[in-house]
């Protein structure tokens, strides 16, 4: 790994990464527009068919105050829902400090300096918690309670510029974890992820560390499905059509995660350019998923974040004659109709918008779309599963050299301040007025 410096009052970069092979390769930019696509395939349904069991977590996303809303419910049981999962969310301040939530607080109604109002929020949190896995459990759905560790009003800026120990933060979030370990267990909460995210904090090594230290406490506090949540997998190489393996998962591959009882998985899949793509690279995905569920012997795996391709660069995204709602119905019968038979749970992650209504999407769309409907077929569906993806999965590569491709501001970095935004976590920070990004 090499380390760039630059010297400047305010730098602003106009750089998006393009993953190549060897150093000094040509830069394409994809068109702005896709080629025509042909139709998603319907999926064939035959009386031999694996029952709709196969998906034996049949999730949604839910905050809190959602379980009074008697049209949500009745729409959760129209969709064959079985399970919700509800989301504490402590907030990692600039200086460390971790504040229990009961809301994420990345929208613009927050920002880094919302320190006492998030505080003042804080002292309802275990209430609220409580209080919705209660009327949840009444309402016949299980629980999954999932801790996503978040930055103060800054959502992706993760660990950039953070001034507090860190090993002191990593206490804080033992506490915690161990203090919803044991809520979870007193209110029969039937699946438990004592943090999510916390690697872009600490890194991938430092959290699993962290995960197997905290283990001994949590599993004596809580008695039900334990999720070890790994990180992002699979990189896409535009040009090359190939998918690399992030570094951090090789962190993953030489863990020890003895006494988790699932795996949870995140997937989105941005920066192809195609439905096609978006299944080969997802079907690689799905292979290494169930190369490490037999390498640590797990029950099973859950998707904690289930997505859709999002950073507005991709040509179906530009492309006019698709819809938005086609778009992510279509990325989602994929994720579906490859996953059943290999994933155990699906718990879609589209930015608040799950339900159907008018979403704000990428590339500055703002349209109507009804992922329920898509959901709904995968839940209520006898739906065999695919028997062979290996022909369509996309090649694995090592890791290239890096080449840089003028796009649009992905970093800004303010050195007034010593906060830098931006790279999708690439690891970027600020020492004495120096900008470090790490490769």
């Amino acid at each position: 790994m090499s380390c760039r410096k630059l010297w400047q009052s305010i730098v602003e970069l106009t750089l998006i990464i393009s993953f190549v092979v060897g150093c000094g390769a040509p830069v394409t930019t994809p068109k702005a527009t896709s080629s025509p696509i042909p139709p998603t395939p319907t999926p064939t349904f035959t009386p031999t068919s694996i029952p709709v069991s196969s998906i034996p977590i049949r999730g949604m996303r839910v905050s809190p105050g959602m379980e009074n809303n008697a049209e949500t419910v009745a729409r959760l049981r129209e969709m064959n829902v079985n399970w919700v999962q509800l989301t504490l969310w402590p907030q990692v301040t600039q200086d460390g400090k971790i504040i229990e939530h009961p809301y994420g607080t990345g929208g613009p109604d927050y920002s880094p300096q919302s320190v006492d109002r998030v505080l003042e929020e804080s002292a309802i949190t275990e209430e609220v918690m409580v209080s919705a896995i209660k009327r949840w459990h009444e309402l016949g759905f299980k629980v999954y309670l999932l801790v996503y560790h978040e930055r103060l009003g800054d959502h992706h800026a993760y660990g950039h510029g953070l001034t507090g120990d860190i090993d002191s933060m990593l206490e804080q979030a033992k506490e915690i974890a161990v203090k919803w370990a044991r809520i979870a267990e007193e209110n029969k909460v039937e699946m438990y992820a004592p943090r999510k995210e916390l690697q872009m904090f600490v890194g991938a090594e430092k959290a699993l560390e962290w995960d197997k230290g905290i283990l001994p406490e949590v599993r004596s506090a809580y008695s039900g499905i334990l999720v070890q949540g790994i990180p992002f997998m699979y990189l896409w190489d535009r040009i090359n059509k190939e998918v690399y393996l992030q570094e951090q998962v090789a962190a993953v591959e030489t863990a020890d995660i003895t006494g988790y009882d699932y795996l949870g998985i995140d997937f989105y899949g941005s920066d192809v350019d195609t439905f096609e793509e978006l299944e080969a690279i997802y079907a690689r995905f799905l292979l290494k998923t169930e190369e490490l569920k037999q390498k640590f012997g797990v029950k099973g795996v859950v998707f904690e974040e289930l997505g859709f391709p999002h950073h507005g660069t991709e040509a179906f995204w530009n492309d006019s004659s698709l819809t938005g709602d086609e778009i992510i119905c279509r990325s989602l019968d994929i994720f579906y109709r490859l996953g059943i038979g290999r994933i155990d749970g699906f718990f879609p992650w589209l930015f608040g918008d799950e339900f159907d209504g008018v979403a704000g999407l990428p590339a500055g769309r703002q349209e109507y779309i009804a992922p329920t409907k898509i959901i709904s077929h995968y839940y209520t569906s006898v739906v065999a599963p695919v028997s062979d993806i290996e022909g369509i999965a996309a090649p694995e590569a090592t890791f290239p050299g890096v080449s840089w491709e003028v796009s649009g501001v992905l970093l800004r970095e303010d050195f007034n301040d010593d906060t830098a935004w931006g790279l999708w976590g690439s690891g970027t920070s600020v020492n004495n007025g120096v900008l470090e990004i790490i490769w």
